[in-house]
């Protein structure tokens, strides 16, 4: 889940994000200019993203960021019930620590 946030924090969103699940690597179509581009598998014309904007995903780098803190900080934090604290501001109250 780390790395997840972490590739939105690192500019994932600038990429072109794309499976090849049903058409080749060399099928892509050039980036283009929406602030996010997620292209549907089964069909490249189809960016599921499509009404994103900036301010949009601002929102989404800014939120992937405080959730990457909070599972950094969880990591290292030495008392558990601080660490659950934090894993909850990620995944929300209903998040217990295994017992």
């Amino acid at each position: 889940m780390l790395q997840f946030f972490a590739f939105i924090v690192n500019g994932g969103f600038d990429q072109q994000i794309a499976f090849t699940d049903y058409h080749p690597t060399s099928d892509l179509p050039d980036r283009g200019s929406a602030p996010i581009q997620i292209l549907d598998p089964v069909n490249f014309d189809n960016n599921v993203a499509e009404h994103y904007e900036i301010k949009d995903r601002d929102r989404l780098v800014a939120a992937a960021q405080e959730a990457f803190d909070a599972i950094s900080t969880a990591y290292y934090e030495p008392t558990k019930g601080q660490a659950v604290e934090l894993w909850q501001d990620v995944l929300g109250t209903s998040f217990k620590a295994a017992t």
